[in-house]
């Protein structure tokens, strides 16, 4: 929402002009109205208007006079000179100075005007654009590193003195550690710059967005202009912040939960505190979703434990198969955990169980459980208590499944495991390599593994591939020939739906946590 100050010694002139048309509805509000221009001058520093409409002839300063003025010292304010017939010789003047139009009060009607917001819209949105993108990128870089340089970027100590409010909005993603540790999982929880516009375009009557500060793929900073220049009780703030929130959850059907400072700080002020209380936000897992919450409450506070979980009692319940004691042991694990709201403790958990499940399927010799299993629902550490039952509970359908294979679908298996690479590899061989007829090794086979032969071979393929791009300086197209994919782009389509991910982007990943 673009601001206006309109500037005119006749008050009738200009409650017609605000009132003219619906201003909101092509993006701009009426912020200040001012009897001369020399009254307009003194209120511009404070109000910094990104348009000024002004009357030529004014008492104490007339228009032209406040326009050399504006050009000087506020050379991106657009200045609209307003006139009656009488007075139009100065329109040429108006113009050298660089006002953007001149338009006349008597022409001046409701579809002249809405067309001239149009043009005031597109002028200001290209200007606007290329500096907004370039002062984000230093703002970025400054929130990241709080103790960079400050004087080195020229564009963010312009105004050094300038205080906004400023929000930490965290996308309510599934718990970071599962976010890393279950690689299928697909991104639907990334913040986009489609998005960062959308929010821009939301209009409010007591601040505006000056800035979106995108730190992450799920975590961005608001920059907040006060519109009215009074002190705003926080009940204030929480209802843009819950407007906002209502706004992305009806788009893009995603919530994110809001951190925020109740009072205006400096940029370089911003950047620290965000920065030192940055690890607080982390538990939002233990607190829900969508919160509006003091960045500095005493509820974000990390706690620490000292107490060491022990992963031997749950490897004995593993090896027992004692799949009630593996769930209440976890539980009173993780009910201790949220007590402290131990994040550590809550990492160690999480690791623990996905390591343990591992080295059991290993063991087993079992298919591979895919630890995405319901992972958007872990915004919670509620949600993650879900999903860790849900894993064992699988786990072990899968080992009852895996102790009822018969030999010759063990057989069949490792057959599978040492010929991948074949692009032809297809049931008939495989039956007839462990001596089965092709109708009852398809119905054996499926009903042993849980999946039918295409699956389990597709499955499989996926896995080695992703143990090469682990493991190994293979090039994509090698990926897919040792993998026994018969061209790249088929195996890129198939390892993105399966992952989530390109394989590219899957090894840049992988690098980017060794």
């Amino acid at each position: 929402m673009y601001s206006v100050m309109i500037v005119d010694d006749d008050r009738i002139v200009s409650d017609d002009l605000s009132t003219l048309l619906n201003w909101e509805q092509y993006g701009f509000s009426i912020q200040t109205i001012k009897s001369n221009g020399l009254r307009a001058l003194e209120a511009l520093a404070e109000k910094k208007p990104d348009v000024i409409f002004t009357d030529i002839k004014m008492p104490a300063m007339d228009g032209l006079e406040l326009l050399k003025s504006v050009r000087k010292s506020y050379p991106d304010i657009v200045v609209v000179m307003m006139s009656s017939y009488s007075e139009f010789s100065y329109a040429k003047e108006a113009i050298t100075y660089g006002c953007f139009d001149y338009i006349l009060k008597d022409e001046l009607s409701k579809d002249t005007l809405a067309q001239l917001l149009d043009k005031i819209k597109n002028h200001l949105e290209s200007i606007h654009s290329a500096a907004n993108s370039a002062l984000e990128q230093q703002l970025k870089e400054l929130f990241l590193n709080p103790k960079a340089d400050i004087s080195a970027l020229d564009l963010i100590d312009k105004y050094p003195s300038q205080t906004y409010y400023y929000v930490k909005c965290d996308i309510d993603t599934p718990y970071p550690l599962i976010y890393w540790k279950a690689s299928h999982i697909q991104r639907h929880f990334e913040f986009s710059a489609h998005e960062s516009r959308e929010l821009k375009s939301v209009s409010n009557p007591d601040f505006r967005i000056l800035h979106i500060i995108e730190l992450s793929d799920y975590s961005f900073i608001m920059e907040l202009e006060d519109l009215t220049g009074l002190y705003h009780p926080i009940s204030q703030l929480t209802n843009m912040m819950r407007q906002l929130q209502a706004v992305y959850s009806d788009r893009f059907k995603k919530s994110f939960s809001t951190f925020y400072c109740s009072r205006k700080l400096s940029r370089a002020e911003a950047a620290a505190l965000f920065s030192d209380t940055s690890i607080n936000t982390l538990n939002r897992f233990f607190l829900g979703t969508g919160l509006f919450i003091d960045i500095q409450d005493p509820s974000l506070q990390i706690q620490k434990s000292n107490k060491k979980l022990d992963y031997d009692a749950l490897d004995r319940l593993m090896n027992g198969n004692d799949a009630s004691g593996i769930i209440s042991l976890i539980d009173s694990w993780l009910a201790e955990i949220e007590s402290l709201r131990d994040l550590n403790g809550l990492n160690d958990l999480i690791e623990g169980c996905l390591f343990l499940i591992t080295k059991y399927e290993q063991k087993n010799n079992m298919i591979p459980i895919l630890p995405e299993t319901n992972a958007e629902n872990c915004l919670t550490c509620a949600g993650i208590r879900i999903w860790l039952h849900q894993l064992f509970q699988m786990y072990f359908e899968k080992s009852r499944i895996s102790k009822g294979i018969s030999p010759e679908i063990q057989s069949a298996i490792n057959y599978i495991n040492e010929h991948l690479s074949d692009k032809d590899l297809k049931i008939q061989p495989v039956a007839y390599a462990v001596g089965l007829s092709y109708t009852w090794f398809s119905s054996m086979f499926k009903k042993e593994t849980g999946q039918t032969f295409n699956n389990y071979l597709l499955n499989a393929r996926i896995e080695y591939a992703k143990y090469l791009l682990d493991n190994k300086a293979c090039k994509i197209y090698e990926v897919a020939e040792f993998s026994g994919f018969r061209d790249s782009q088929y195996f890129s389509k198939v390892f993105k739906k399966k992952v989530g991910m390109t394989p590219t982007d899957y090894y840049k990943k992988q690098i980017g946590q060794k």
